[in-house]
């Protein structure tokens, strides 16, 4: 694959947080995303396996129904999560702090669009996910 070009976007997080920041590449005929950042986690239950796994469900079914409103089919989107514990918490909404690792590969939906005129759906996607894990700013 040939990258033809590069960027860099932002998913507001919560004011005291800095946004996630997203680099992405435009990898022929497909997209990829890295994601980095830290937020208030979304589930009130402290960080384990079991929560991991229900996170994950939550973002296959998010994807899903993403999917079913865009004609993007999910099944063209994969990614890879690792959640860093923080041993912080956040005080105005009573969870834990999370750092994240989180890469997105997903294929064009449109064949041949440049990666500007994805930014959209970049954001969208990710958006999605990080919206399955963290309290994010409406």
């Amino acid at each position: 694959m040939i990258t033809t070009e590069k960027g860099e976007l932002e998913i507001k997080n919560l004011p005291k947080y800095n946004p996630f920041l997203l680099e992405y590449e435009d990898l022929d005929d497909a997209i990829q995303v890295d994601v980095s950042g830290i937020g208030a986690l979304n589930f009130f239950d402290p960080f384990n396996k079991e929560l991991e796994c229900e996170i994950n469900t939550n973002i296959n079914n998010a994807l899903k129904n993403y999917g079913k409103k865009t004609g993007h089919n999910a099944s063209n989107i994969g990614y890879s999560l690792t959640l860093i514990p923080t041993n912080k918490l956040d005080r105005q909404h009573n969870v834990v702090q999370m750092g994240v690792e989180l890469t997105i590969i997903f294929k064009k939906p449109v064949k041949n669009a440049s990666s500007y005129s994805l930014t959209p759906s970049i954001s969208l996607i990710t958006s999605i996910i990080l919206g399955e894990i963290y309290i994010l700013k409406q």
